[in-house]
């Protein structure tokens, strides 16, 4: 895959890390709607539901002063539009 043609995709990421708790990699963290379809099948089951709303913050890093390639830069793109 060559860095024009990659895609960001948030949603898919989210969809690999629940394959990969169904295939017994361990356990993880993810939206919901990510993991309802497998939850529906009773192949994962939720381990805690918080009482409020859980914030996450998203921390990027980077070297300072130097060019990014596309596909880095695509995701700073995708994640933070005013970058």
């Amino acid at each position: 895959m060559g860095d024009e043609s990659f895609t960001a995709d948030i949603a898919a990421v989210g969809t690999l890390l629940v394959s990969a708790v169904v295939g017994g990699a361990g356990l993880s963290v993810v939206p919901r709607y990510l993991a309802q379809e497998a939850l529906d099948a009773r192949k994962l089951t939720v381990l805690h539901t918080p009482t409020e709303t859980v914030g996450n913050s998203i921390y990027l890093a980077a070297l300072r002063g130097r060019e990014q390639p596309p596909r880095i830069r695509a995701v700073f793109d995708l994640l933070c539009p005013s970058a």
